[in-house]
């Protein structure tokens, strides 16, 4: 057999590498970062639902004003953290930063926001949605809201604007 020079090639061997396998502390430290994440908003949820009573709130809107607010959580504390990484090595300081975000700022912000001082409340809620550019939207239910949440039958009477009265049953199909 007869080989000529252009008739070579060059065969490289390289040893097999066994593919990465995935360990539990991957699955862990995913898992973590997203608690982490939506602790704060569930939290501030748990709080504000301890004084306000909002009927009808479902739980697809429970778990996006979660999200949101956790996300305004670690919108203010993540460059924070940071700065304070970059500033500092010391472990210590980090913590407590991360205790705060977790779970002091949702708790002082739920408290707040649900105020038992309605002053303290207005007053917040004035300064923050005039920030945001936002028109605020009042959660608590009106008497008729309650009532009507409950279902049955009901005898109504309604005053209007020009003060004659108007009378009628309220209940299903009326």
């Amino acid at each position: 057999m007869n080989l000529h020079a252009h008739q070579f090639v060059m065969i490289r061997i390289l040893p097999m590498r066994r593919p990465r396998e995935e360990s539990y502390a991957d699955h862990a430290g995913s898992a973590s970062i997203v608690i982490l994440f939506v602790i704060p908003g569930f939290l501030g949820q748990w709080v504000i639902d301890r004084f306000i009573v909002r009927p009808g709130k479902t739980d697809l809107q429970t778990i996006l004003t979660s999200i949101a607010a956790s996300c305004a959580t670690w919108a203010f504390w993540y460059p924070v953290m940071l700065l304070v990484r970059h500033l500092s090595s010391n472990v210590a300081v980090q913590v407590v930063l991360l205790f705060l975000a977790l779970f002091v700022t949702p708790v002082v912000g739920a408290l707040v926001m649900s105020a038992p001082d309605l002053r303290v409340r207005t007053w917040v809620n004035e300064r923050l949605y005039t920030w945001l550019h936002l028109r605020p939207l009042n959660p608590r239910p009106t008497a008729w809201d309650c009532a009507f949440a409950r279902g049955g039958k009901y005898w109504v009477r309604v005053r209007l604007e020009d003060g004659s009265l108007v009378h009628g049953i309220y209940e299903k199909g009326s």
